[in-house]
């Protein structure tokens, strides 16, 4: 009786033993799934971080490239601005040296040389050209000599040119040198 009381001591030891390494087995893998989400979750977190960093990095880079285009419209507008400015001084001059020409041309007295070549010279700002040629030739044939032969020498090379004579053209600069 004794040994069966011992064997049933035993064997009660035994599945005590069994039970609570059955327990223990059981929690931990409930202890093990348990970590397994916490690393899950970790891993997850660090791809939201880096996700979270990149989004911030390009937002940087849009906030960056913004400014870099505002300062480039704010070039340009200066650029428009300064080229505006620029033509209407053009312009302003451009009037002046028309209206001094317009007065020195009513201090000439009429006819003469001077009346022919200012008759040339403004069919050559009118742009009849063949008209212009024809009467800088004109004028250079009767006054070879005069003081504005040069200038009427220069203006008919060029009307030559506009018209893509060239040869005429090179031959009036020529002429002129």
């Amino acid at each position: 009786m004794r040994a069966a009381v011992s064997v049933a001591v035993l064997l009660l030891a035994g599945l005590a033993a069994a039970a609570a390494q059955a327990q223990s087995k059981g929690e931990r893998l409930d202890s093990l799934e348990a970590r397994m989400d916490g690393v899950e979750r970790q891993l997850a977190n660090q791809g939201l971080l880096e996700m979270t960093r990149q989004i911030e990095a390009l937002s940087a880079q849009v906030r960056q490239l913004r400014g870099d285009i505002e300062e480039l419209q704010h070039g340009i507008e200066q650029a428009r601005a300064q080229q505006r400015d620029q033509y209407v001084d053009l312009d302003t001059r451009l009037r002046a040296a028309e209206a001094a020409l317009a007065a020195a041309q009513s201090a000439v007295p009429g006819g003469g040389a001077e009346a022919e070549y200012q008759a040339a010279f403004s069919l050559l700002k009118d742009g009849k050209y063949p008209e212009a040629s024809t009467a800088l030739q004109d004028f250079l044939g009767k006054y070879p000599q005069h003081e504005l032969a040069p200038n009427a020498m220069y203006w008919l090379g060029e009307a030559h040119y506009v018209q893509r004579d060239y040869a005429g053209a090179l031959a009036a600069f020529e002429g002129l040198l």
